[in-house]
């Protein structure tokens, strides 16, 4: 299948993945095409809770899968792409957050001081509040679930 018929998301998955038939640089090129404003990204799909209410269930920890595959070299070229057409928005939208996820969103920050940075979170993001003042990380939204 060609790069031209995939969503960026589709290329995402392809590198995330490793099948091995999906670059990087198709995603650039994907991505100047669709340009996109918000980049959404999920660090890890492990949950620290287990509402009644919550779709989600309890999945084994991705950190290891994340660091393998550079997740935050990743976000950091795609906030340099997405950046090129206006402004950039990059949402935390994990079910977890942990002091490592804070470290790689306020190395983009303190890059690129124009992308916002929003997080989505169930409400125990208030453990790390002296991990984000350590990072000088602000938040400019706030999505509590």
């Amino acid at each position: 299948m060609s790069t031209n018929s995939l969503s960026a998301i589709d290329i995402w998955y392809g590198l995330v993945t490793g099948d091995g038939e999906q670059s990087e640089d198709g995603l650039y090129a994907q991505l100047s095409r669709e340009r996109p404003q918000l980049i959404s990204t999920v660090f890890e799909r492990t949950c620290n809770l287990q509402c009644e209410h919550c779709f989600y269930q309890a999945e084994r920890g991705t950190a290891p899968s994340t660091d393998v595959h550079g997740l935050g070299t990743i976000l950091d070229n795609l906030v340099i792409q997405v950046s090129r057409f206006g402004p950039c928005k990059l949402l935390h939208a994990g079910r977890i957050l942990r002091p490592w996820h804070i470290e790689v969103l306020a190395s983009i920050k303190h890059r690129y001081p124009a992308v916002e940075i929003g997080l989505i979170d169930n409400g125990t993001y208030v453990k790390h509040l002296a991990h984000f003042k350590k990072c000088d990380l602000t938040l400019d939204w706030l999505d509590v679930s």
